[in-house]
């Protein structure tokens, strides 16, 4: 049965219209159950609720399609297209689904698998066939045509072979096809150039071999694996063995035994990037040679991409290490010494950089610890009398002995010192400055001990009478520029004699210090008190004028008188231009 709505021209519904089929005698039904597809292949309709409107002859119709069958499955969910699957007899099919747009039925054509891929398998036979029949044919045919276009190659490999064993000095003959032609002529182009190339190899071979015999260091030739091909006399003389000896040997088996494999890793590594590679070894000499150390330097021999072998050279240093050994010696002998020295001792270059400095100098410097590349100059300032000494005023002077300077570092110490400076290479980029520091404080304070011993009485700390006549000539000579004349005083005093006699001589020297400190405290700083000698004194009061010294020496009189009983004081006014 089939039924549809009626609805007129506004959409309003009018009425059903219907129809009805027979579908086992409907004659439409019965030509689409008569398709045939291939020889066993078959037709259905099947409605979406999985009813067989339409099936082979001989099934009843409106049966319920095979549930476990995933395409008819699949179809009543909508899908259209071709899977294979299972027929009602369980044989693989090929099964087509197309769904009609009127109804909601589908309609599946099923092709067993065998029926559909027939002509496929006929034709594959068949061509598995034919080609075996051409096989026949063509392969020995093929086979003698062939034999008989490389026959001229044959001839050209045993030619070719000659020419590389020796036995034919002039070209290949070229014949045959067009290929063969070709490889014959480009045969005879390459051993062209390769007797031109061997023939320049062999110009520079021998005269690298006249190069390395004249050598004085040693020069070795190796190839890849590092077997020796060449070596020189020079290194012939420092391993001492001949070229003969050493030919065919392992380069590595000449170095010593200790150090062999660490030098043998360092040596593939630089082969491998084709690099230079540098090192400092023993040798593994004969006894009777002693131990021979050696600087080495090896590189690669090869084009970009390709490595052909390794040249060595070797130079003897065991003489150097041994003078190196001696001036190492030397120097920590040097380094000891100046370690122990109380004067500084130390080493600046150009820049002002200290490059070496011994305890004492680091004393003077302020520096605890490591010295290395302190600048100097910049922690330390040196001063004499007339200026201060900068880096250019040390490189621009000539050697230095004995300048008397004041040191002051980066901490704030101050050191009176002697200093001695010497010139290194002078002028040139690696200049050295040497400087010789000594404590100079305590010949300082000898040399003031001295002056002052020279110019005071030790009696009384008072001036002695060459100072007083020093003062005196100079008072005197500043006279005429003064407008207040200055004064001499004398001092002397009466019956010490019995003081000394009746008290003893420490008595008196207590009398003449007691004295001393008296006329210390009534004169001015700058006025000059002097012990002239024994019980006699001098004082000189510069622009004092001749009243103002009378108040000063009437005034202390009373001062005096106690320490002691009679004294005879003298005030004279020196000359002025004034009268």
């Amino acid at each position: 049965m089939v039924a549809a709505p009626i609805f007129d021209h506004k959409g309003r519904f009018i009425g059903m219209i219907g129809g009805a089929m027979t579908l086992q005698s409907g004659r439409l039904m019965k030509d689409i159950a008569r398709v045939r597809i291939g020889h066993t292949g078959y037709v259905r309709v099947i409605t979406r609720d999985g009813i067989t409107v339409i099936s082979s002859p001989g099934e009843a119709p409106l049966k319920m399609a095979d549930p476990d069958n995933p395409v008819f499955r699949d179809a009543m969910s909508g899908f259209q297209g071709t899977r294979l699957g299972r027929n009602g007899d369980g044989k693989t099919s090929v099964m087509s689904v197309q769904q009609l747009a009127q109804v909601p039925w589908f309609v599946v054509a099923v092709w067993p698998e065998r029926e559909a891929f027939a002509p496929i398998t006929r034709i594959a036979d068949s061509f598995v066939w034919i080609l075996l029949a051409v096989v026949a044919v063509v392969v020995p045919l093929a086979l003698w045509l062939f034999r008989r276009l490389m026959a001229p190659l044959k001839t050209l490999g045993r030619q070719i072979q000659e020419s590389h064993l020796g036995d034919r000095s002039g070209p290949v003959d070229i014949a045959g096809g067009l290929e063969i032609r070709q490889v014959a002529e480009t045969f005879n182009r390459v051993m062209d150039e390769r007797d031109d190339v061997l023939s320049h190899l062999a110009e520079r071979e021998a005269f690298f071999r006249s190069l390395t015999r004249s050598a004085p260091i040693g020069i070795v030739q190796t190839d890849v694996l590092g077997r020796i091909e060449f070596v020189n006399p020079a290194y012939e003389n420092i391993m001492g063995h001949t070229q003969e000896e050493l030919a065919g040997t392992y380069i590595m088996e000449t170095v010593h035994p200790d150090t062999r494999a660490q030098i043998l890793d360092g040596w593939r590594v630089a082969l491998h990037h084709q690099s230079i590679y540098r090192t400092r070894l023993r040798l593994d000499t004969p006894t009777r040679l002693g131990e021979v150390w050696a600087d080495v330097m090896s590189a690669v021999i090869g084009t970009p991409d390709k490595t052909l072998g390794t040249i060595t050279v070797v130079q003897d240093i065991t003489h150097e290490l041994e003078v190196e050994d001696a001036l190492r010696q030397e120097q920590q002998r040097a380094e000891s010494i100046l370690g122990v020295l109380q004067e500084g001792v130390l080493m600046v270059d150009v820049n002002g950089v200290i490059r070496y400095a011994n305890l004492a100098a680091c004393r003077f410097l302020g520096i605890e610890g490591d010295w290395s590349d302190h600048p100097f100059f910049q922690n330390i300032t040196v001063e004499t009398e007339d200026r201060v000494w900068s880096r250019e005023d040390f490189l621009a002077s000539e050697e230095l002995d004995s300048l008397y300077c004041t040191l002051r570092n980066s901490e704030g110490e101050v050191f009176d010192i002697d200093l001695t400076m010497l010139h290194i290479r002078q002028g040139l980029h690696n200049e050295r400055m040497v400087f010789v520091l000594r404590d100079d404080s305590t010949r300082r304070r000898e040399e003031e001990r001295l002056s002052w011993e020279a110019t005071h009485d030790s009696l009384t700390q008072l001036l002695n009478r060459r100072a007083f006549t020093s003062s005196l000539v100079k008072i005197l000579g500043e006279a005429g520029r003064q407008d207040v004349p200055s004064v001499l005083m004398l001092i002397d005093l009466d019956h010490f004699k019995p003081v000394n006699d009746q008290g003893g001589h420490l008595v008196g020297d207590d009398l003449l210090r007691r004295l001393a400190e008296l006329f210390k405290d009534a004169v001015r700083s700058s006025d000059t008190v002097a012990r002239l000698g024994g019980d006699e004194f001098g004082i000189i009061l510069p622009a004092c004028g001749l009243t103002r010294a009378e108040a000063l020496a009437e005034k202390s009189g009373h001062r005096w008188s106690r320490s002691v009983s009679n004294r005879t004081v003298g005030v004279m006014a020196l000359p002025h231009p004034s009268g």
